[in-house]
C-alpha cells in the first residue's frame, strides 16, 4: 500500500513538473502575391495572394496600395449558368488552411491603377482581423504579371 501511494505521488509530482503543452500563437502568412498587368489603356486589374493561418482563424477585410485608388475584395460565383463577380466584405482564412486569391476565384479587384508593367514589384497592404478581433496589417511585395502569365 505504501509503495502504491508513493508511486502515485511521484507520478503526480512528475506531471506537475512537466512542461505545459504550448498553444501556438495565431499567425498569418502571405506569399505568392501578384498583380496582373492591366489590359491596354485600362485602369483596373486584379491581384492575388496566398494566405495561410495557424493557431486561429483570420479574415481578410481590406487592402490598399499606393498604385491603386481603391481595392475591393471580390469573389466569383455561378449564377444562372454564368460566372459572375461580386464584391464581398471579407474572406475567411481558417486555421490550418491556405486560401488562394487568384484569377477566376476570390481575388483583389484594383481600381484607378497607375501605369504598371510586367516584371515590376509593388507593395500591397492587407488588412486582416485575427482570432481575438485584433486588427492587423501585413505588407506584401506583389510581382506584376503579364497577361499571358
Amino acid at each position: 500500500m505504501m509503495r502504491t501511494t508513493l508511486a502515485a505521488g511521484l507520478m503526480v509530482l512528475a506531471a506537475a513538473c512537466a512542461p505545459a503543452t504550448e498553444i501556438p500563437e495565431p499567425q498569418i502568412e502571405a506569399g505568392n502575391a501578384f498583380i496582373m498587368e492591366p489590359p491596354g489603356g485600362r485602369d483596373l486589374t486584379m491581384g492575388g495572394v496566398d494566405l495561410s493561418a495557424t493557431g486561429g482563424d483570420f479574415r481578410l477585410v481590406g487592402a490598399r496600395s499606393t498604385i491603386a485608388e481603391r481595392i475591393e475584395i471580390h469573389t466569383m460565383e455561378m449564377t444562372d449558368g454564368k460566372m459572375r463577380m461580386r464584391k464581398v466584405e471579407d474572406i475567411q482564412i481558417p486555421a490550418g488552411e491556405t486560401v488562394q486569391l487568384e484569377r477566376g476565384g476570390d481575388h483583389l479587384m484594383m481600381f484607378g491603377i497607375d501605369t504598371i508593367a510586367a516584371g515590376e514589384k509593388h507593395m500591397i497592404e492587407l488588412e486582416l482581423v485575427g482570432p481575438d478581433a485584433e486588427e492587423l496589417v501585413i505588407e506584401v511585395a506583389a510581382a506584376v504579371r503579364g497577361l499571358g502569365e
